[in-house]
């Protein structure tokens, strides 16, 4: 199954080009682990999969002849299961391209198998992170228990090489599908120097029923972290669309509206529930634009909210 239509929006074998300024390069068909959760298990282990030197070498041209595409993923499959040779070679047909400005390794083995990034494979990517091509990393570490010392060991050598690493995990239904847990893990990660960035809603994927969370489920797990962990270990919730309609951001409503008359946007506090005003620039044309508060709902609010005139004290203290 193909939840995501990538097939759809390959324009040579081995390429998704389904954002106008990036493609996804399908580099090879194994990996280290085979999760179950995976939304490209119909192509992993699949010996028709394989990607030959030709079919990247397609996937190169295309790349050139698309002066728009400056970003390139290249993912698989896990590509640090290639040979050093097999990933340099890569590296350098797209740091060649010149309107080619951004390459990002799709890889798990920093979780599942951290022994692969070797000081080797890092003098290799690091040649090829230069100023004309800047080479990030987006892992999937799942819970915190992934984090281990071997695992960091791997991550310290990526960053040592230059490469900013990025976590993109997905919600397992009985595994991380809570906020105590995934508010753990990425204090791990950012323990470990790992960013967050994506946390998935699950795919729909033949034999992953059981994994699958309800949409719910994200959203409050975004609304618990909040508040609890600095923004740069918060990830962003994304659906994928099913169809191939890309991702769209989800989180809690923390915006209630506006309220026209008095010109003052109402805010609910993700740290401690409260609501906060914040007036609208008096020269302002964008009016329409906003949802409205009801007067109704405004009346209720406006005694027990805070804005720049009145503040809140200290955690614990009643607000001035």
């Amino acid at each position: 199954m193909d939840p995501l239509h990538e097939e759809d929006l390959s324009p040579v074998k081995g390429l998704t080009h389904m954002y106008p300024d990036r493609v996804l390069l399908f580099s090879n068909h194994e990996c280290s682990v085979y999760c179950r959760h995976c939304m490209r298990g119909r192509k992993v282990s699949d010996s028709t999969e394989r990607m030959e030197t030709a079919d990247l070498e397609l996937c190169f041209d295309y790349i050139r002849n698309h002066p728009e595409i400056s970003d390139v993923v290249i993912s698989g499959g896990d590509p640090l299961n290639l040979s050093d040779s097999k990933i340099d070679w890569i590296l350098e047909n797209l740091e060649k391209i010149p309107h080619v400005k951004i390459c990002r390794l799709g890889t798990r083995n920093p979780v599942t198998l951290p022994m692969r990034i070797t000081n080797d494979l890092c003098k290799i990517i690091e040649s090829h992170n230069t100023d004309h091509l800047s080479i990030f990393c987006n892992t999937q570490f799942n819970h915190e228990k992934e984090c281990t010392p071997e695992a960091k060991e791997a991550i310290l050598k990526l960053l040592k090489a230059g490469v900013s690493v990025g976590n993109q995990c997905v919600i397992l239904k009985g595994i991380n599908d809570d906020g105590e847990t995934m508010l753990r893990l990425h204090r791990k990660l950012l323990e470990l120097r790992i960013r967050a960035y994506y946390m998935y809603d699950p795919e729909l994927i033949p034999g992953s029923r059981g994994f699958r969370t309800p949409l719910a489920k994200g959203i409050q797990i975004i609304e618990y972290m909040r508040g609890k962990v600095a923004g740069m270990g918060i990830p962003q919730f994304v659906n994928d669309l099913p169809g191939g309609g890309g991702k769209v951001n989800l989180g809690p409503n923390w915006y209630l509206g506006f309220h026209k008359p008095s010109r003052n946007h109402v805010f609910r506090s993700a740290v401690r529930g409260t609501y906060h005003l914040s007036p609208e620039p008096l020269d302002s044309e964008y009016e329409e634009f906003y949802p409205e508060i009801s007067e109704d709902t405004w009346s209720k609010l406006l005694q027990n909210s805070y804005s720049a005139f009145k503040g809140l004290g200290p955690l614990g203290e009643p607000g001035k």
